[in-house]
């Protein structure tokens, strides 16, 4: 078995093909083999579009030859030759939201202005289905990180054209209500004061939350946890 593909994709197909993977599986016999060289071809397509690649031409060559004393022994080699064709491009953005966020002063951070210039993948750039993830991944933490933990995606859309080899991608973002933190509760220090949490407490009830802010909460507590005084620091709904 053979996949003849360019440097960019190489590692791609070879990594990741089930034939690939099934080549030196004891279960492997003859009507698997055949099985798999049916689906390889669409296999390979799905891959390729994962990584922006929608109109590869793949050529198939399958040779068989005889082993042993009598030839009786049939020996296939196949070959797949993969021009991935041109990676598609990102043609347009759309970010919309909903939910608080859009009624927010103008002064409050984030705001859905600074969250859309921050974007990583803008129009120009190469679509990839791991680019699309990531972008959408850090968009989204900059609500959850700081004012609403509770944001999420609700819709998600790339509309990819495989004859102009363009993706419009469509991304929309409901932030729900802000959060601010509420009274710090401590359990556990039963032979140390509550002071001892206070003062290494930089959060201030009534204060927008911020992942950030509890996290350095967190990174304090840590001298307490290592004299066995401190077990975790976590925010909850009230």
């Amino acid at each position: 078995m053979d996949i003849e593909a360019p440097s960019s994709v190489d590692d791609l197909l070879k990594q990741h093909l089930e034939i690939m993977r099934w080549l030196n599986s004891p279960r492997m016999n003859t009507a698997e083999w055949h099985r798999m060289l049916q689906a390889t071809p669409r296999n390979i397509e799905d891959l390729l579009a994962t990584e922006g690649y929608l109109s590869p031409q793949i050529t198939q060559n399958v040779s068989t030859s005889t082993e042993g004393n009598n030839g009786q022994d049939i020996r296939q080699q196949a070959t797949f030759s993969v021009d991935p064709g041109p990676p598609s491009v990102i043609k347009e953005v759309a970010i919309n939201f909903t939910g608080e966020i859009t009624r927010q002063a103008a002064d409050i951070k984030p705001t859905p202005e600074s969250l859309r210039e921050n974007w990583s993948l803008k129009p120009g750039m190469r679509f990839s289905q791991d680019r699309w993830n990531s972008a959408k991944r850090s968009l989204l933490g900059g609500l959850i990180l700081q004012r609403y933990p509770a944001a999420h995606i609700s819709k998600s859309l790339a509309e990819i054209d495989a004859a102009s080899n363009e993706v419009r991608l469509e991304l929309a973002l409901e932030s729900g209500q802000p959060y601010r933190f509420g009274e710090v509760e401590v359990y556990g220090l039963q032979r140390y004061p509550r002071s001892v949490v206070d003062n290494i407490n930089p959060i201030k009830p009534g204060e927008p939350y911020s992942q950030a802010r509890l996290l350095f909460f967190s990174l304090n507590c840590r001298p307490l946890a290592i004299s066995a005084m401190w077990k975790s620091a976590h925010a909850r709904k009230g």
